[in-house]
Parts: structure tokens; C-alpha cells; sequence
């Protein structure tokens, strides 16, 4: 989830610095965005969320 909210961030920057005439090459976007989403994707299996034990399902009593 936040590597692809990182993505677009980086994203949308630069496409506001793209106005202001700063360049960004494509090799270094294109690095950017696949570091991006493989520490995502890295992080979502290596950390994998808690499980959810709150008591509050429906246990069927």
C-alpha cells in the first residue's frame, strides 16, 4: 500500500516538476518505480499483518 502511494507521489512530483522545467530521465523513473514496488511487495512478505484476535467474530455461541 505504500509503495504504490510512494509511486504516485513520485509521480505526480514529477509531473509538477516537468512544469517547472526540471527533467527527470526515464532511467532514473523507471528505477524509482521498480525499487518502489519491489520493497513493497518485499515488505508485504516479509512483515505480514497481525492477525486480528480483537474477540469481536461471530463464534456461532
Amino acid at each position: 500500500m505504500y509503495g504504490v502511494a510512494f509511486v504516485l507521489a513520485f509521480i505526480g512530483l514529477k509531473l509538477l516538476g516537468s512544469f517547472a522545467g526540471v527533467e527527470v530521465p526515464t532511467e532514473v523513473s523507471l528505477a524509482v518505480v521498480v525499487a518502489s514496488i519491489g520493497a513493497g511487495v518485499g515488505a508485504s512478505l516479509l512483515l505480514p499483518p497481525p492477525d486480528d484476535d480483537s474477540g469481536g467474530g461471530s463464534s456461532g455461541e
